[in-house]
């Protein structure tokens, strides 16, 4: 790998702990969604077989025998609905009781009065990841890639940094230490949520 000064350095160093803090999340909610889902409902639960049954529409490749294949999906009584992407349970979360689970709001950092939609707070810090994953020689960040962006001072609190602004191109590390806070904020919600109105 070639750095070609200090800025591609910090912005590097930035990006790693965005990917594993991404992943950590990733983690975090697919567990959690596994486990709500093997307690759902018979209707609930219908329902994410007849999604499970959709994953075996991936095609992949067999390069060795020249041949197209199919992913193999087997159906388990006691599915835990582990194969869903991020994306894919949050789509499914959107129109299912499971999403009363998960908190409605983030509170805004910044404004007191604001807070910020659980969902979408999510798929801004994906449209990061994928950014971050595919469109490095080109970053540019808009406002669907965070939820938004944090003063240096909040930054240097939240996250235990000192912040030297003259590495930072068109704000690009500001931005993604931004969702790292709120990614530590999402990740900590959605590990100690507990809906009282929920009975099991």
């Amino acid at each position: 790998m070639i750095l070609t000064g200090k800025n591609d350095l910090a912005k590097a160093l930035v990006i790693y702990e965005f990917m594993k803090q991404f992943n950590y999340l990733e983690k975090v909610i697919k567990n959690k969604f596994s486990e709500l889902a093997s307690k759902a409902n018979d209707s609930e639960k219908n329902k994410l077989y007849f999604y499970h049954g959709g994953l075996i529409g991936r095609v992949y490749i067999d390069y060795s025998n020249d041949n197209l294949k199919f992913n193999e999906i087997s159906f388990k009584t006691n599915e835990k609905f582990k194969n869903f992407t991020l994306n894919q349970i949050l789509g499914i979360l959107e129109k299912s009781k499971l999403k009363e689970n998960f908190p409605d709001n983030i509170n805004s950092i910044i404004y007191k009065r604001i807070e910020h939609s659980f969902l979408d707070s999510i798929k801004r810090i994906i449209s990061m990841r994928n950014k971050l994953a595919h469109e490095l020689v080109n970053l540019k960040f808009n406002d669907k890639d965070y939820i938004e962006l944090l003063p240096i001072d909040v930054l240097e609190d939240r996250l235990d940094i000192q912040f030297d602004e003259n590495y930072d191109e068109a704000n690009q590390i500001q931005i993604i230490f931004s969702n790292i806070v709120y990614i530590n904020i999402i990740v900590e919600k959605v590990q100690c949520f507990i809906n009282p109105e929920l009975q099991y």
